[in-house]
């Protein structure tokens, strides 16, 4: 075992100190789990990558510093729920409420728009994400890692004893992985900065748009205003590539 682990140290060093991931860990063998529904839907199975064990040592090493680093510098913001220390979902479901319940003892209607980012994880722009990533303070060798951590990536579908041909992963982060959260909070970290009057709270990739007001046309008016602004946040990707 001491053998291994000198060994396993030695890759992650020289691969943390190159600024490059090895191409052979980047091969993942995706699963589809059936949910619910129609099983001859594709749309109804959800796809599990399953990538080499080394992979998650060299992971686990790096979301350790990552997210120091991010805690420590109060980077992701303080509405996001999901994937952060000392947060749940019921402290969530309680400020929600808390929310409603103060508003309506002041005679205010309270409107809530649940958002829900489909295939979120599935559908990272690379480029855009490490154009966040180098915004909140990540650059030089770290910033090259995982670059390289992100590219050439490929997956190849098993289905019973059946393997398909390897595939490029082009946009995504990998799910199953404890860099791929991360990653995705960096990447929704800036949605609140486009909200002016409502109050939203996120929890990874779901999120929750809330105002309250005693006149129930303005209430409306507004939460419609401030949902196209995310609607146009989620359309400027290409925009902010350029």
């Amino acid at each position: 075992m001491k053998v291994f682990a000198e060994i396993i140290s030695k890759m992650l060093n020289q691969s943390l100190r190159n600024g490059i991931f090895p191409d052979e860990l980047k091969i993942a063998i995706t699963r589809p789990i059936f949910k619910k529904g129609d099983p001859y839907d594709p749309k109804n199975y959800r796809p599990i990558s399953i990538l080499p064990i080394i992979e998650k040592v060299f992971e686990t090493y790096v979301v350790r510093h990552l997210r120091k680093y991010l805690e420590d510098n109060l980077i992701i913001n303080s509405k996001q729920y999901g994937f952060q220390r000392g947060k749940n979902t019921e402290q969530l479901l309680n400020t929600v409420n808390d929310y409603i319940n103060t508003n309506m003892d002041k005679g205010r209607y309270t409107i809530a728009v649940f958002i829900d980012f489909v295939k979120a994880f599935d559908t990272i722009d690379h480029a855009l994400l490490l154009k966040k990533l180098e915004a909140c303070g990540i650059i030089g060798k770290e910033l090259k890692w995982i670059k390289s951590y992100l590219e050439n990536r490929c997956h190849i579908v098993k289905v019973c004893n059946e393997h398909s041909e390897p595939k490029p992963c082009d946009f995504g982060v990998p799910q199953g992985r404890i860099l791929g959260p991360i990653f995705f909070l960096i990447y929704v970290n800036d949605l609140p900065k486009v909200i002016e009057k409502c109050v939203l709270y996120m929890f990874a990739d779901d999120a929750v748009l809330l105002y309250a007001h005693s006149n129930i046309q303005v209430c409306q008016a507004v939460i419609q205003s401030e949902f196209n602004n995310v609607i146009e946040w989620t359309h400027g990707t290409q925009r902010l590539l350029q």
